[in-house]
């Protein structure tokens, strides 16, 4: 919340699957984010209005969600993500 132009893409993960909803109010920079479902692939994605209550509900139980800066290449549906220790992609961003 409230940083004006964020560098990179912020990763929030969750101990269990579940519907974690996501909004920009107080979020100064339009962010897009990615759904990230417990097989670790992309299952959906929102475009984010700055300074909105718009609540961003994933199609599906989540495990992950990553936030990209404007600009940012986002990985389409489908592409594998895995996030642990190490984070790697593999598909088309």
């Amino acid at each position: 919340m409230a940083v004006r132009q964020p560098a990179r893409p912020m990763l929030f993960t969750f101990s269990q699957a579940g519907s974690y909803a996501f909004w920009m109010e107080d979020t100064p920079s339009p962010l897009t984010g990615v759904w990230i479902g417990p097989a670790q692939t992309v299952i959906g994605r929102w475009y984010g209005v700055s300074n909105t209550t718009v609540t961003h509900v994933p199609p599906a139980p989540v495990v992950a969600v990553i936030e990209y800066p404007p600009g940012w290449p986002v990985p389409s549906d489908g592409a594998l993500l895995q996030v642990g220790r190490r984070c790697r992609s593999r598909g088309a961003l």
